[in-house]
């Protein structure tokens, strides 16, 4: 969300990676902050009256509003569910954003070989009347010598432990300012103990919040009737087709062959491939096959020394937060020098920003974090 960030004591910071270095120095966790108006918006939602229109109806209250709000605008734009709802449906209304932004991955071959990607170009070259301008990012070799500097970790907003420069912080730089970036791919989280339903906003999925324009699509406090009518669909998912589910449900606990009807519930128009609507391409977090595959390009480009920086920045991380509480989780993943091996990656441990008890008639903020206990 716009404006969120960490806190750590009175300090304020964009990189989850330096709170976290504050926490230890100073002793005071490393929370995660979604800004009062935000949630005050969320707050004052009228749930019986939003509950009697569509996703698409909220879908476009909120196209309207940044239409008429704001003078440029650019859609961080992929083919994916998310994305691609956004930009059909502004196409019904006649509504053209001024760019479609892609992030690819891949260094070599055919430029559109990316398989999250390739579609993406391919709708927009069939249907140049979307768009007026296709802004891409396909990241140079240079691109991945942040891997170089020790500092890298610390000071790029919203940092993630993967391989691909896809933060926003090197990927969009460069670009031509407008009023706002809109992104789209947060579906809500939600956690359900006995007959009562938690929405949870989290950190995990809020790498541009840092964006001083940015707007959240589906879950922030502009047009907030979206936001908490998505949460509401969701519970009502889990209600139809999930009647004994108890603890965390978010898409990825869907089955990869029910994504595509979850996406239609939640009032997504079909991404432009199956394996888009899946995401079947991400099997292993942080570091998926995507990336891995964009390590092995940079081995084959002789570039061995961005690979040992980004396993020095690993040892180092680890060394530096494996002794300090909630602060780095480890996970597995292939060795790029070795793929029959596997080494631990860091990443960070999940902070909520905000927890919402789901009443029939609206929303009531928690601060009690013992209702995780089932």
């Amino acid at each position: 969300m716009q404006g969120s960030h960490y806190k750590v004591g009175e300090k304020t910071f964009d990189n989850y990676w330096a709170a976290c270095l504050e926490s230890k120095k100073s002793g005071h966790f490393a929370e995660y902050v979604i800004p009062q108006w935000h949630i005050d918006q969320l707050l004052k939602v009228d749930v019986p009256h939003i509950m009697e229109y569509s996703a698409e109806y909220w879908i476009n209250r909120k196209l309207e509003y940044i239409a008429d709000s704001y003078s440029t605008t650019r859609l961080q734009y992929s083919g994916g569910t998310d994305s691609h709802t956004i930009l059909c449906q502004a196409k019904k209304l006649g509504i053209k954003f001024d760019s479609l932004w892609t992030c690819t991955g891949g260094l070599q071959g055919d430029p559109y070989y990316d398989e999250e990607f390739v579609l993406a170009f391919k709708f927009l070259q069939e249907n140049p009347d979307y768009v007026q301008k296709h802004e891409v990012f396909r990241p140079k070799i240079e691109d991945f010598e942040f891997w170089l500097d020790a500092q890298s970790p610390y000071v790029i907003p919203r940092f993630e432990f993967t391989f691909r420069p896809h933060t926003r912080f090197i990927s969009m730089r460069g670009l031509e300012p407008v009023d706002k970036t809109i992104s789209g791919h947060n579906k809500p989280m939600l956690f359900v103990n006995n007959s009562k339903f938690y929405w949870i906003i989290e950190d995990a999925s809020d790498n541009v919040g840092w964006l001083p324009n940015n707007i959240n699509f589906f879950e922030d406090g502009i047009v907030p009737e979206l936001s908490v009518h998505q949460a509401y669909l969701v519970k009502g998912y889990i209600e139809t087709h999930h009647p004994d589910h108890q603890g965390f449900f978010d898409m990825k606990m869907t089955p990869i062959d029910a994504r595509e009807a979850y996406n239609a519930w939640l009032g997504r128009v079909p991404a432009l491939s199956k394996k888009l609507a899946s995401k079947q391409f991400c099997t292993t977090y942080p570091v998926n096959e995507m990336h891995q595959r964009s390590m092995q390009e940079v081995i084959k480009l002789g570039r061995h020394d961005i690979i040992d920086g980004w396993n020095a920045r690993r040892i180092e991380l680890i060394s530096e937060f494996k002794d300090l509480e909630w602060c780095i989780d480890l996970a597995p993943c292939q060795d790029p020098y070795n793929l029959q091996e596997t080494v631990d990656v860091p990443h960070r441990v999940v902070r909520l920003g905000a927890v919402f008890e789901m009443h029939q008639d609206g929303l009531e903020r928690v601060v009690d974090p013992s209702i995780f206990s089932i």
